[in-house]
């Protein structure tokens, strides 16, 4: 598929295409087995969506946009408190760091 718009050569453009796709599928996979925790963990119930959701959003918002490594750097900014746990403790923050370096290492 030829570059939509700024005409970038067919052998350059799919191979960055195919990077793009292999970043998008790892940090989907990331987010839906953090999602499927937190849901298995209750934090519906105990009121606290809004108060991660919030707490990590830089991270969603580089993630979902390709940018990897700031979604690393986004994680390092976090400042852990009780009420976060179990949801983010810096023991789960250092697994998805190293999610996302898997992530970046394979694309």
């Amino acid at each position: 598929m030829p570059s939509p718009y700024f005409g970038i050569p067919d052998v350059p453009y799919n191979r960055c295409l195919q990077i793009a796709a292999s970043i998008q599928n790892e940090w989907n996979t990331l987010v839906r087995t953090v999602v499927a925790e937190n849901i298995a963990m209750g934090i519906t119930s105990s009121g606290k969506t809004k108060l991660i959701a919030d707490t990590m959003f830089p991270v969603m918002v580089y993630g979902s946009s390709g940018s990897l490594w700031e979604a690393y750097n986004a994680l390092d900014q976090i400042v852990v408190t009780p009420e976060m746990a179990p949801y983010i403790t810096k023991a789960r923050l250092n697994w998805m760091k190293n999610q996302i370096q898997l992530a970046i290492s394979s694309a």
